[in-house]
């Protein structure tokens, strides 16, 4: 799996170490318009040129059988949308956005077209225009299904706009089937909002919704576990339940680590090393710590150096923070990269 994927992407860390490199990750669709004259909810597509150098080349049977069935059916807009996609899978991803926008002129009303839009919006990266583009057309055209509202939700994420994404989460989930997958994951997302605003206590609500409805939804139970992380006993328990007591034990040093409360984040790594004493993240995590705290990491004689290079990607870093006496290089990448977020839209199982 867009915790804190499905239609988007692991949860950011709240805070400034990035969890993911310490081994945790939060893992966050008819008619057409009678206003000819308004302005457009999308920027209209600026890049004709692109489409009629391909469309007047290509030789590809598919394309040029959804070309001629569009010219001959210019208000299907299933054919439409068939021919973005079509240029998509082929590599094409800026051909394919510019019929979305055709799409969306010809279509103005139309949900789907628009949400599809805002999807390869994303994924060009321009996601300011996506978001204003999306909310502009739920503005002009209420829905009453979820997923305009969840995809809203996710570009309000992307830009780091938490309540902005809780309201669109929660008006999603009065759309959204209950007691179904959708619903779970949508309890997941809007839970990861909550917690990005430090809302620990309504974050763990909804990923308590999403496991009642799915208990097999990982994304939300290590989520929970984060979310309880000022409750170490229940938060390891839920990690445990998904990848073991080693992996538990790193994760709770993880936001030890954040938190900048290095002795109780030894502890935790002790403990996991001790499960595991070649778990890989839980030794980088000790020398990121020894980096940190100024003292010694201490491993097992039992954990020979050739399993600590050959177990993480940054061999060579650790054995210079474990060993200070002798020359090892740094990583050429530096210092460890904030995770991003893991975040799952209901209503599709296809990924950005």
């Amino acid at each position: 799996m867009h915790a804190i994927e499905n239609k988007a992407t692991g949860w950011r860390s709240a805070a400034g170490i990035g969890l993911a490199a310490l081994g945790l990750t939060l893992s966050s669709c008819a008619t057409k318009s009678a206003a000819l004259h308004s302005a457009p909810l999308f920027s209209p597509a600026p890049n004709r040129e692109t489409i009629n150098a391909i469309d007047a080349g290509d030789g590809n049977l598919e394309i040029a059988t959804l070309r001629r069935n569009m010219m001959a059916r210019p208000e299907d807009v299933d054919i439409r949308l068939q021919l973005a996609q079509a240029y998509a899978s082929r590599g094409f991803p800026d051909v394919a956005l510019e019929h979305y926008r055709l799409a969306a002129e010809r279509f103005p009303e139309s949900a789907r077209v628009a949400v599809l839009l805002a999807r390869a919006l994303r994924q060009a990266d321009q996601k300011e225009e996506a978001l204003t583009g999306l909310a502009a057309f739920i503005h002009a055209h209420p829905q009453n299904s979820s997923e305009p509202y969840e995809w809203l939700g996710i570009l309000h994420d992307d830009l780091q706009n938490w309540k902005g994404s809780q309201l669109a989460y929660e008006t999603a989930l009065l759309y959204a089937p209950k007691a179904s997958p959708a619903s779970a994951e949508l309890h997941n997302n809007l839970g990861y909002s909550l917690l990005m605003q430090y809302l620990n206590d309504a974050a763990v609500a909804e990923f308590r919704s999403a496991l009642r409805l799915r208990k097999d939804l990982t994304i939300a139970r290590n989520n929970l576990g984060i979310a309880l992380a000022d409750n170490p006993k229940e938060a390891i328990l839920h990690w445990q339940t998904i990848s073991g007591p080693a992996a538990a034990h790193n994760n709770m040093a993880a936001l030890l680590i954040e938190r900048g409360q290095y002795q109780e984040a030894r502890k935790e790594l002790a403990t996991a090393l001790g499960y595991d004493q070649h778990n890989a993240q839980a030794i980088y995590n000790l020398a990121l710590v020894s980096e940190r705290d100024g003292k010694p990491a201490v491993l097992s004689a039992r954990v020979p150096e050739a399993t600590i290079a050959r177990t993480t990607r940054q061999g060579n870093y650790l054995m210079r923070l474990l060993h200070p006496g002798r020359h090892y290089s740094k990583p050429a990448d530096g210092q460890p990269q904030t995770a991003d977020r893991a975040m799952t839209p209901a209503s599709s199982g296809s990924s950005n």
